[in-house]
């Protein structure tokens, strides 16, 4: 019984210290969306873990993850196939809901957010709702 709760804490002090810098993105993402840089406090939730990480530059991420920023706090994110550059302000929360070539979906749930896109090809998408609007390019 001993063994096995010493056990079961070391697995669950492994997936408590799972590094998102090695995740690897689903076929359906984009290949390359990284944090550029991160100042002040900022999580990410992802979609296997309900565990918040703490962002770091570099750090790839995937379709689903929720990044959350606290006071003073701002995260730069680089779109990966040359689409553009996202900002999240402090007090944030935003949601990359879909990340695949011909379609990007992110949801604003709360905060600021700067985007930056570069031209948009005609079969791609994107798209930026807040809980009020929504905002679409094609």
């Amino acid at each position: 019984m001993k063994n096995l709760v010493i056990i079961l804490f070391a697995i669950s002090t492994l997936l408590g210290c799972w590094d998102a810098g090695d995740r690897k993105p689903s076929s359906s993402d984009v290949s390359d969306i990284r944090v550029m840089t991160v100042t002040g406090e900022a999580t990410v939730i992802c979609d296997k873990t309900i565990k918040p990480i703490r962002i770091t530059p570099k750090i790839l991420l995937c379709s689903d993850d929720i990044i959350r920023t606290e006071v003073g706090a701002t995260v730069v994110i680089k779109l990966g196939d040359d689409r553009g550059v996202l900002s999240i302000g402090e007090k944030s929360s935003v949601s990359l809901a879909d990340l695949s070539a011909d379609n990007t979906n992110l949801d604003v749930q709360s905060g600021k957010v700067k985007l930056a896109l570069t031209k948009i090809t005609r079969n791609r998408k994107f798209n930026l709702g807040t809980p009020t609007a929504v905002a679409g390019v094609k």
